[in-house]
């Protein structure tokens, strides 16, 4: 019927651009990463990241906040419609634009001892920790 060969026709052209962008970011990652550069230990993910918290709050000292690190080739990790529609534009050899970014995409609070002028108070700061990471 017309309405499966529809459905076929627009699995085949998925599937063909699936594979064509593989191909060039095969390509792409091939020459990023040369010899001495093994592109697996680049794909976006979560570092820790201590940081010194002394001059903003009484306390703790220091918080391992976490960070986000890496590139954002195809596959992107945990991207949504934006950065995938994004990366499929730049790969079509508009380079004028932004690639998207490995940045945190979820979060955990932090307890921290504040002061104000009333005194001391231990409160719960949200979206302090970053604990997943995505291609934004």
């Amino acid at each position: 019927t017309g309405d499966s060969q529809y459905r076929a026709f627009l699995l085949l052209k998925a599937l063909k651009t699936v594979a064509r962008t593989y191909e060039v970011q095969r390509g792409l990652r091939a020459t990023r990463a040369g010899p001495n550069n093994p592109v697996r230990g680049n794909i976006c993910g979560l570092r820790s990241l201590t940081v010194s918290l002394e001059r903003r709050l009484m306390g703790p000292n220091s918080a391992n906040i976490n960070n986000c690190h890496g590139s954002c080739a195809f596959p992107l990790v945990n991207a949504n419609n934006h950065a995938v529609l994004l990366n499929s534009h730049i790969e079509s050899e508009n380079v004028d634009e932004r690639a998207p970014c490995c940045v945190p995409v979820a979060y955990e609070a932090l307890e921290v001892v504040d002061w104000h002028e009333h005194g001391t108070s231990l409160s719960i700061k949200p979206d302090m920790v970053a604990k997943e990471c995505g291609c934004r």
